[in-house]
């Protein structure tokens, strides 16, 4: 693996117990489904929304995670394959961060995987 495809944050699967839901901020009806999660990003499926996204484009999205809050967000597409995109949160703010570590905490104790 080249040094800048290392992530920095370990994934993790959301449980269907424990969904974690991602739209569009403009559309809350057009969502995404995530793939896996991470403090500082979100591994969606890929759909014909994200398959002409170029790298590094943003997005503007909307991340319920569920009791711990639901919070506006940009992402920056980091990379776009056939069945799965890489997204980063781009300058997620400490709220969100925190959320997310709660999250991915329970994640963790409920046996979730990466």
């Amino acid at each position: 693996m080249r040094s800048d495809e290392r992530r920095r944050h370990v994934r993790i699967r959301p449980l269907p117990e424990l969904p974690i839901l991602v739209s569009q901020s403009h559309d809350p009806a057009d969502s995404f489904a995530v793939y896996d999660v991470s403090i500082g990003g979100l591994g969606l499926v890929t759909t014909d929304k994200l398959r002409g996204r170029g790298r590094d484009e943003e997005l503007s999205v909307t991340i319920d995670v569920g009791r711990y809050g639901r919070f506006d967000a940009r992402i920056r597409v980091r990379y776009v394959g056939v069945t799965l995109a890489g997204t980063e949160i781009v300058e997620p703010a400490p709220v969100l961060t925190t959320a997310l570590g709660r999250y991915l905490a329970e994640l963790l104790e409920r046996g979730a995987f990466s």
